[in-house]
């Protein structure tokens, strides 16, 4: 056996999983393909935290940091997690990044790169992403566009609002709800400063609060208008 490759060997056999990519046989480690895996869409806070020390035995035990893992390295890694090795690698570089095990978590590097690049007029979020991922996470695409809008409309926007609902926008959103249903994107353009996830939340609190209150079992509209009424007596009172 080659002597470079027992510590890999003895790191996998040793976590007794048995879809490792790599196995004994003639006294030679010879490499079989992994199998397939569907990446699951997110991580839970156990699948990370999982990952993250799997990375850091396999480190401490074949002497390599996290910087120069190789893609081969995360082919081994991910045998201990139901994710591909792209998205081990990923994650991994994302916590590099961000300095947190958090889902979704950011450093402050990239936020404050998506905000200069907002502040440039970068018209697409897809062009925002790709300059992220190219400076903070040397060009792997840890960032979407999706995830760059979000956290610049959801946590970085000065303009958007995020504190406690008055009723007198209770009363604008539901309106506006009731007139343009589940359009969330029309209604944060009309009303400028709140987002459309902020506002589908808070039309679904309301309704869910109010239908306890209320005692409510009609159609949506006939509850809509009981519920509007109801912040409209309270605000001319």
């Amino acid at each position: 056996m080659d002597a470079n490759l027992i510590p890999y060997y003895n790191f996998v056999t040793s976590m007794q999983f048995p879809q490792c990519p790599y196995i004994l046989e003639q006294e030679s480690i010879v490499k079989i393909e992994p199998s397939t895996k569907q990446a699951k869409r997110a991580w839970n806070k156990a699948q990370i935290k999982q990952l993250y020390s799997s990375t850091k035995d396999y480190c401490t035990l074949t002497g390599k940091s996290f910087e120069f893992l190789t893609y081969e390295d995360y082919v081994i890694i991910s045998s201990f997690t139901d994710q591909s090795p792209m998205q081990c690698m990923k994650k991994i570089r994302e916590i590099s990044a961000t300095g947190s095990l958090a889902p979704g978590a950011w450093s402050t590097a990239e936020d404050e790169l998506l905000t200069t690049l907002v502040n440039s007029k970068v018209k697409k979020w897809g062009q925002i992403a790709e300059q992220v991922n190219k400076v903070i996470h040397s060009g792997l695409k840890i960032r979407s566009g999706k995830q760059c809008k979000e956290r610049w409309l959801n946590h970085l926007d000065p303009n958007m609002k995020r504190d406690k609902w008055s009723e007198s926008e209770d009363l604008h959103v539901l309106k506006l709800y009731k007139s343009l249903g589940n359009k969330w994107s029309e209604i944060s353009k009309i009303i400028g400063n709140r987002t459309d996830s902020s506002i589908k939340n808070r039309v679904k609190s309301l309704m869910n609060k109010q239908k306890q209150e209320l005692k409510f079992n009609e159609n949506k509209d006939t509850f809509l208008d009981s519920i509007i009424n109801k912040f409209e007596s309270t605000l001319t009172k």
